[in-house]
């Protein structure tokens, strides 16, 4: 049989690094709401600790969030005046 004890440090390895709402948002630079919506949406999963009322989301998720995402944009030439004014007739 698992003591107590050992069954909680089995949990807390298991168990990701977490912060706290406030914190992911100032990390992220955005409001505490956009980090409540991205959990709503399941960008960020949630995580309760026993006895408290505040969520948390990982760390590595929010680094994650951080990284720029590659976009790429295409590239097309600027229509000219004149060549404008003789596609219009």
């Amino acid at each position: 049989m698992l003591c107590p004890m050992m069954a909680l440090a089995s949990l807390a390895d298991t168990m990701p690094k977490v912060m706290t709402i406030t914190d992911a948002a100032k990390r992220l630079h955005v409001d505490e709401r956009t980090i409540r919506r991205w959990i709503k949406a399941g960008t960020l999963k949630p995580y309760r600790m026993m006895g408290k009322l505040n969520l948390f989301v990982a760390v590595d998720e929010v680094e994650a969030l951080k990284e720029p995402i590659p976009v790429e944009i295409p590239v097309t030439k600027p229509e000219t005046k004149a060549r404008a004014r003789r596609t219009k007739t």
